[in-house]
């Protein structure tokens, strides 16, 4: 069965023993800050932006059959020129990762592609869950939840506002106030819309983040079935 992801089509697949975690919010929203402090904990990694959806996924109409002799050699000479890679930790060595993953699977796929990647940015610090903080993510969770029907994502929100203004002052942002604001009600509205169940979804805010961090952290912790570390 294909399914539309993106720009792309790809092949549905379901992981059920794997139990990611993923961070999402409109761009600006905090995203960072959560990862960095779920990251912390010694029982999950979550890679940062792996942008796998907007940025990884577009190599699939070079490659739609990553089974075909020389497809992941292809695709490891393409990733270290793709946008986003390049600001990964140690991307030399994720991307070697990958490849000897994929050539160890009989059934290589643009799925597996994903899981992968978050599986060896978590392997580095042997943490048994997995996975990434990519705030465009956004717009791709019931793809998520479709594939990881084990997952729990992380909503992090943040007063539009502060977020437009924080938004506007990234490099190859609008700085149109209305444009952004209505980014923002998009992201808003994919989140709320979207099916889940209350053990898949968690919506914080992030002023609560700041302002109580070891409340909203305890909170984030108990959704996750995570023992919570003060620390």
């Amino acid at each position: 069965m294909m399914a539309p992801v993106g720009e792309a089509a790809v092949v549905d697949e379901v992981f059920p023993d794997e139990r990611p975690v993923f961070v999402v919010g409109a761009p600006r929203s905090g995203t960072t800050l959560l990862q960095a402090i779920l990251d912390a904990s010694p029982n999950i990694g979550i890679a940062d932006e792996l942008t796998f959806f907007d940025t990884i996924l577009k190599a699939q109409p070079q490659l739609p059959d990553l089974t075909a002799p020389g497809a992941i050699d292809r695709l490891q000479s393409l990733m270290p020129k793709m946008d986003h890679v390049r600001y990964w930790s140690d991307p030399e060595a994720v991307v070697a990762e990958l490849g000897r993953r994929l050539r160890a699977d009989p059934q290589p796929s643009w799925p597996r592609v994903f899981l992968y990647l978050m599986r060896a940015w978590a392997d580095r610090k042997g943490a048994a869950r997995c996975g990434d903080k990519t705030p465009w993510n956004i717009r791709h969770m019931e793809t998520l939840l479709r594939w990881f029907p084990r997952a729990q994502i992380v909503h992090i929100v943040r007063d539009p506002r502060a977020q437009i203004a924080s938004r506007r002052k990234l490099p190859r942002t609008s700085q149109d106030v209305l444009s952004n604001a209505i980014k923002w009600k998009l992201d808003i509205d994919c989140a709320r819309k979207l099916q889940a169940t209350p053990e898949q979804f968690l919506e914080i805010r992030y002023e609560d983040l700041v302002t109580a961090p070891a409340e909203t952290v305890q909170r984030v912790c108990e959704f996750l079935d995570e023992p919570f570390e003060p620390q």
